[in-house]
């Protein structure tokens, strides 16, 4: 039977594309492959958190809220993927595979803490495996997981102590003496129970990320006046907080004003420009270039 097809034509062999691994090399660069992985950690690990605020707020205040996340953790984790992604195009080895797959299978279980502790193990491996541009992401990304890990489980280590911290400091303010983490009204009519999630502590852990973040995106180096404006802003967020819960001591019928939705957002946005103008103010202008 004669055929259709012309005797030299040529003969079309469809083949599946392969993945070329070469000197234990794979076809995308480190940079892509670990900012992939942080945004997937973060969004598994800030899921929870974010459906909550949407269910209780509706998108537009939670939006508004920042979906109840620190403008600061936004921010870092921002400057972590732009240093990452335009870092040099260094093929991912093989090594970086395997840490990849560790973290994705963290990544999977649906508890928030394994994956800042995912988050954690990531950025100590790119400290230890890689050069600058890629190592100054790392030292953000593990500044990222001081407030939403390590920040926690001291508080849950120490909160009493902490807490008797707070209690003390807002006691000078109302004029009483506390009794552990209670701080009796000014006027005697009550008192107020100090909390952990009334704590400065929360805020101080947003105060250093912020410190290791700008060291890291403006390129500076560690020095003592980069401690020093550090710490300035960590005493910022203590007096912000310290003053709004003593009002509520000094004047307890403005407890739903000050410590409600109102004036839980002017503290939270108030404590944030504080820390972002001492932080850049202090960085940019007193701490040394990188070499």
């Amino acid at each position: 039977m004669a055929s259709d097809t012309p005797a030299d034509a040529k003969r079309v062999v469809l083949q599946r594309p392969r993945v070329r691994v070469r000197d234990g090399n794979l076809p995308v660069s480190r940079g892509q492959l670990f900012a992939a992985l942080a945004v997937i950690g973060f969004a598994n690990g800030s899921f929870e958190k974010v459906a909550l605020e949407v269910g209780n707020f509706g998108w537009p205040t939670a939006i508004l809220n920042t979906f109840g996340i620190s403008v600061i953790v936004w921010g870092a984790l921002l400057a972590a993927l732009v240093l990452l992604v335009r870092a040099a195009p260094d093929p991912a080895r093989r090594t970086d595979l395997a840490v990849a797959l560790a973290a994705a299978g963290a990544f999977l279980i649906p508890i928030p803490a394994l994956s800042w502790l995912a988050i954690s193990g990531l950025a100590a491996y790119l400290m230890l495996s890689s050069h600058r541009p890629v190592r100054r992401a790392a030292v953000i990304l593990q500044a990222l997981t001081i407030p939403l890990l390590w920040a926690r489980i001291l508080m849950a280590a120490l909160g009493n102590a902490i807490l008797e911290v707070d209690a003390t400091l807002v006691g000078w303010v109302v004029g009483t003496q506390r009794s552990g983490n209670l701080v009796p009204f000014a006027d005697g009519s009550g008192s107020l129970w100090i909390a952990p999630g009334c704590s400065s502590f929360d805020n101080v852990s947003l105060a250093v990320l912020c410190t290791a973040t700008l060291v890291q995106l403006l390129d500076r180096r560690w020095s003592l006046s980069v401690v020093l404006w550090g710490l300035a802003a960590c005493f910022a967020v203590i007096a912000v907080n310290t003053l709004r819960i003593g009002l509520i001591g000094l004047y307890p019928s403005g407890f739903e004003l000050l410590h409600g939705p109102v004036g839980a957002t002017a503290a939270a946005w108030t404590t944030t420009v504080a820390v972002l103008g001492l932080c850049h103010y202090g960085i940019s202008r007193s701490a040394p270039a990188a070499g």
